[in-house]
């Protein structure tokens, strides 16, 4: 019986070795506390939703979670300090003094938190020595599956071309039409119109009327 104890301890750790190899690790780091992050989740949604969303998937400016964000940020000589800088100097555009420095820390501990990273025991700073250690991470998301074709699209028995539409006599003259028929406003790509509402004398009083975020980094204004 006594033998047998040795061997009895030896097979406990194995399995308890190999239930921990089986486990998955986090590799990334813990930068914050539960409740900082907490505490950035109500500051986020009353500063900076209104504008990267209330999923972090962005909006009227970029995303901060996902893919879309660790291609924004995944240049490797970019560190974790350097995207806190960028957000506790800049951030929320034209105010951004309107935030404590507290306050921005836990709005980054939970931006961290929405890409994977997990709470740990000290909270997350300016004076964060760590986070130049370290490079975005982002949570890997699920594979989207493509819908599989249909076998076959049926069509409309004795269907016609629409009857309205520009004639040929109008596409031909769209070079002096103040109507943009392409993008490009015409077969040439002229970009031009002839309105004359704009001139040189009133241009400086224009201002933005509305403004889109379509993705990049810099503003599209309409």
């Amino acid at each position: 019986m006594k033998a047998t104890l040795p061997l009895m301890g030896i097979f406990l750790v194995a399995v308890a070795l190999s239930i921990a190899q089986a486990q998955p690790r986090n590799s990334r780091p813990e930068l914050f506390t539960t409740a900082q992050a907490t505490r950035g989740e109500a500051v986020y949604k009353q500063a900076c939703a209104s504008c990267h969303s209330a999923s972090l998937v962005g909006g009227r400016a970029p995303a901060l979670a996902g893919p879309a964000f660790a291609r924004s940020w995944g240049d490797p000589r970019v560190t974790l300090d350097d995207l806190f800088f960028i957000i506790r100097t800049t951030m929320p555009p034209e105010g951004a003094s309107t935030l404590s420095s507290t306050e921005k820390a836990d709005v980054f501990a939970f931006i961290l938190r929405s890409n994977g990273y997990p709470a740990g025991p000290v909270a997350v700073a300016a004076e964060s020595a760590i986070l130049k250690q370290h490079r975005l991470s982002v949570a890997a998301a699920p594979a989207a599956t493509a819908p599989a074709p249909p076998a076959f699209v049926p069509g409309v028995r004795g269907a016609t071309a629409a009857a309205d539409g520009p004639n040929q006599a109008t596409l031909n003259a769209a070079a002096t039409s103040s109507d943009w028929l392409f993008h490009n406003h015409d077969y040439a790509g002229t970009r031009y119109s002839p309105l004359d509402q704009i001139t040189p004398a009133n241009a400086s009083r224009l201002a933005p009327a509305c403004m889109f975020q379509v993705g990049q980094q810099d503003n599209f204004q309409t």
